[in-house]
């Protein structure tokens, strides 16, 4: 397993430049930035959340396939906050945790698409461990899901 502090500097760099260039525009959208630009360990969740409005989600946590053991483990924390409005746009502010549970230190932004079936958010992730099979969940104030029915290669 890589050490999470080998992707630290870089990760810090990338959220700092991704809020810096998005600040006082809301989003970044990362159908906006060449795909070539982007750190191989650093991805673009696309998440659906059935719940997001009625149980007040306050974060997701990825999990990860062990190989050792085939059970999923933890290995990422993504905080999120209230939705806020800005003019007709819906945003989420959010911040990436590392494996041990501390805050990279920088606050992203997502726009909460709402023009499907259900709210989606497309979110940074720096994944922190080596690729493989990941699997989300929500949580709230009351507690935490199970596992999301689909798994994704990063």
């Amino acid at each position: 397993m890589l050490r999470a502090d080998r992707f630290a500097t870089p990760a810090v760099l990338l959220a700092a430049a991704l809020a810096f260039a998005g600040s006082g525009c809301g989003a970044i959208d990362p159908a906006q930035i060449q795909p070539e630009l982007i750190p191989e360990h650093v991805k673009v969740l696309r998440l659906q959340l059935p719940s997001f409005d009625e149980d007040a989600i306050q974060g997701v946590w990825m999990w990860r396939r062990s190989e050792v053991t085939g059970e999923f483990e933890a290995v990422s924390e993504i905080r999120l906050t209230d939705s806020v409005l800005e003019g007709e746009t819906e945003f989420v502010e959010y911040e990436l945790l590392d494996p041990a549970g501390s805050s990279l230190g920088v606050t992203l932004s997502a726009e909460v698409d709402r023009s499907g079936a259900m709210p989606e958010l497309s979110l940074w992730f720096i994944r922190f461990t080596l690729p493989g099979e990941f699997k989300a969940s929500v949580y709230n104030a009351a507690g935490e899901s199970g596992l999301s029915a689909e798994s994704i290669l990063l």
